[in-house]
């Protein structure tokens, strides 16, 4: 019975399974910047007012943290918020992953935010739904800043390795 199964295992007419899985396809089709986010390098997101959210956040903690790493001399790494002062493929290709987690972190806080709006809201408690719905919205701006960003590392990739690789050497 073992040989007769490695020889169908063996056999050509056996379908293959795909080196990602569908769901891995589908957040990859998902992160993947659209052509309207990539249009004239992230103006579409520019128009929606991301460079004031960007200011925001550079104004605040992150930004903080950022030019201490640069005051101390520790800026030549990629992180969450920076690419660093190595901008070869690895550091783009890291930042680009790190926009992907930070997406995925505001848009839980977001649906979440927004569902506790709504539940606050139900039960008459007008101020707590107000607040959540703020911080949907300022964590829906977070999430759009990551795909501005994201958008913006895929069009240097695509300009170094051409569109027809996607960017991805």
């Amino acid at each position: 019975m073992n040989e007769e199964l490695e020889t169908i295992l063996e056999s050509k007419d056996t379908p293959t399974v795909s080196e990602k899985s569908l769901g891995k396809r589908i957040a990859d089709a998902y992160f993947e910047p659209k052509s309207f986010e990539k249009w004239k390098n992230g103006k579409f997101y520019e128009l929606l007012g991301v460079k004031y959210v960007q200011k925001l956040v550079m104004g605040t903690v992150m930004g903080t943290i950022g030019r201490k790493k640069r005051e101390a001399g520790r800026d030549y790494y990629t992180s969450n918020y920076f690419i660093g002062k190595s901008l070869n493929d690895n550091a783009f290709r890291k930042f680009e992953l790190e926009t992907r987690f930070n997406e995925k972190v505001h848009a839980v806080a977001a649906n979440v935010f927004a569902l506790f709006s709504m539940v606050y809201l139900e039960i008459g408690d007008h101020y707590t739904a107000a607040f959540s719905a703020g911080a949907t919205m300022f964590n829906s701006s977070l999430c759009m800043l990551q795909r501005y960003n994201r958008a913006r590392v895929c069009n240097v990739l695509e300009k170094r390795y051409g569109k027809e690789n996607g960017g991805k050497n």
